[in-house]
């Protein structure tokens, strides 16, 4: 099934698994009725406590409301006297939500950690470790999502079919941003070489619906205007403030005005381009009607660990071996897997219809390693194509689904199969 949702189509959202009506409804309608909890390794659901080690890392439990991961993890920088480099986590967690995460900080005092929060986020509880926290300490998050509005005698065919023909493990709606969900265009023109673009894009081009200030500002750097756009930029307006003030001093150096952004950005731009890929070619094979919960005979698949977190073995299937890898899959040990397309990547192991998504982009995967900005580039990898969640409660009047999923996965996505929005904005996706 087909989806015509423009915001769906511009990130390369464009099918469904599932034919079954949407449900429609609203999420986010406040915070708490979009909550997040961290689920490590161990099976810890915060805000339970993983047992504490001795070590140097201080291990927090933060609840935020409201705000985005990164400016919690600045604020914690400024208020405990470390710099960024010393503080890690295990994922970045929505803004308009209520959730529940793990930051860690080496060198710090537990009791000092407990006592920097503010109104907009609380650390809960505060313990040594002897590691950072990082996505490898993460198994996944659990959701508990309030959907207000929904057409609730539908939700039971929604996840019938869900379960049954699997959930696509698309990159959802954050992964592209919030503000101006075009961090993929940004990464295809570092990936294309063509780094004013790229600079064009982030600190121009000014989109309908963004807020007045912003706007201005970006017209003004479209217009050359480069003084007064940084001038207009609101303070939040990181990225496009460093690249607008080294073109000030540096005109038309953008592979320097690049270089002005943390790497972690930098690189998020181009994977962002990568997940984009990733979604059309998920896309196009659920239009060609084929699995994404069994294999047939030319994928990829991955094989899966005792928790159901993937490995770096893979194996491609064949006629010959296709029933035992199907009887793996429905044993949770192994999944079929796309691939998210790097320098490293052999354009052997791609399927037909990934090739020839490279042929229309005009890239290869050779594209990928970024000559000019070298810690930009991407080698690549694989991503299971199902991500079917662990429901474990529904509740109706409103609607509330509460669910599992491992890491890397996006409830959003999820829900995006249930709801089948039209305006995926305007519904809280």
């Amino acid at each position: 099934m087909r989806t015509l949702a423009e915001l769906d189509v511009f990130i390369g959202m464009t099918a469904y698994s599932t034919d079954s009506p949407g449900i429609g409804g609203r999420l986010r309608e406040v915070p708490e009725d979009f909550q997040v909890r961290e689920v490590l390794l161990d099976g810890s659901e915060l805000p339970d406590r993983p047992a504490p080690r001795p070590g140097n890392w201080v291990w927090g439990i933060v609840r935020k409301r409201g705000i985005d991961t990164l400016t919690v993890v600045e604020r914690l920088a400024g208020r405990l006297g470390v710099p960024l480099d010393r503080i890690s986590y295990g994922g970045l967690k929505d803004a308009n939500a209520v959730t529940v995460q793990i930051v860690s900080v080496l060198g710090v005092n537990p009791s000092d950690f407990l006592g920097a929060g503010d109104e907009d986020f609380q650390v809960l509880d505060a313990f040594t470790m002897d590691e950072p926290c990082t996505s490898k300490s993460i198994y996944g998050n659990a959701f508990d999502i309030t959907v207000r509005g929904a057409r609730e005698e539908g939700v039971w065919d929604a996840l019938s079919q869900a379960r049954e023909r699997g959930v696509p493990n698309f990159f959802g709606y954050q992964r592209f941003g919030t503000r101006r969900p075009n961090t993929h265009l940004i990464g295809k023109m570092m990936v294309m070489g063509d780094y004013e673009g790229a600079v064009r894009e982030i600190a121009g081009s000014p989109r309908p619906g963004e807020p007045e200030a912003g706007r201005e500002a970006r017209e003004l750097f479209d217009a050359g205007k480069v003084g007064e756009a940084l001038k207009e930029f609101p303070r939040g307006y990181r990225a496009e403030r460093a690249v607008a003030s080294h073109l000030l001093r540096r005109g038309g150096d953008y592979v320097g005005a690049l270089r002005r952004l943390p790497t972690d950005l930098l690189r998020l731009y181009v994977e962002s381009y990568q997940s984009y890929l990733f979604n059309k070619s998920l896309s196009e094979r659920l239009v060609r009607g084929l699995p994404i919960n069994s294999a047939v005979a030319g994928d990829s698949v991955i094989l899966l660990d005792e928790s159901g977190l993937p490995t770096i073995h893979r194996a491609v299937v064949t006629d010959g071996v296709r029933d035992r890898i199907n009887e793996l899959i429905r044993r949770g040990r192994a999944a079929v897997a796309g691939a998210l397309i790097g320098f490293r990547t052999g354009e052997s192991s791609l399927r037909e219809w990934e090739r020839e998504l490279l042929r229309s982009e005009g890239v290869s995967t050779q594209s990928f390693k970024i000559k000019s900005i070298p810690e930009a580039s991407a080698s690549g990898g694989w991503r299971v194509l199902d991500s079917s969640p662990r429901v474990e409660e529904v509740r109706l009047s409103p609607l509330r689904l509460r669910f599992v999923l491992r890491r890397g996965m996006y409830a959003t996505a999820f829900m995006r199969e249930l709801m089948k929005p039209s305006d995926p904005v305007e519904c809280g996706c």
